[in-house]
């Protein structure tokens, strides 16, 4: 009598199919992410200009404490040289924020009202 032989398949790797269910599930994924993920760093830039214009109005505001006056010619005069260019005494003075760009500058001049010679935050442009 002959004995019954057991022949185990021994597979090595993945077939092609297996390949590509895995590539559709990472599209799929990633389709899904990068829309979501651009919204993110839009949410976040604007956050950081809203927190910019919270910084140059704070600014404005002790500038107005020491005594300066804000020109008013408009926020683009008015925030100059990464801050706020004030008059005191009849002395051109800036007020910085250090490190913003022009960019960010004038990014965060959208969350800022300029009216009788000082700088307010207003959240809603």
């Amino acid at each position: 009598m002959k004995k019954p032989t057991n022949k185990l398949s021994v597979q090595k790797g993945f077939s092609l199919v297996e390949l590509l269910v895995v590539i559709a599930v990472i599209a799929v994924i990633a389709a899904i992410a990068i829309p979501n993920i651009a919204n993110i760093t839009g949410a976040a830039n604007a956050a950081k200009a809203q927190r910019n214009a919270q910084n140059l109005a704070s600014v404005a505001a002790a500038a107005v404490a020491a005594g300066a006056t804000l020109p008013n010619s408009g926020i683009v005069a008015t925030l100059s040289g990464n801050g706020v260019t004030s008059v005191i005494n009849g002395q051109t003075m800036t007020f910085r924020v250090d490190s913003l760009s022009a960019t960010e500058q004038s990014n965060a001049a959208v969350y800022l009202v300029e009216g009788n010679g000082t700088l307010t935050y207003n959240p809603t442009p």
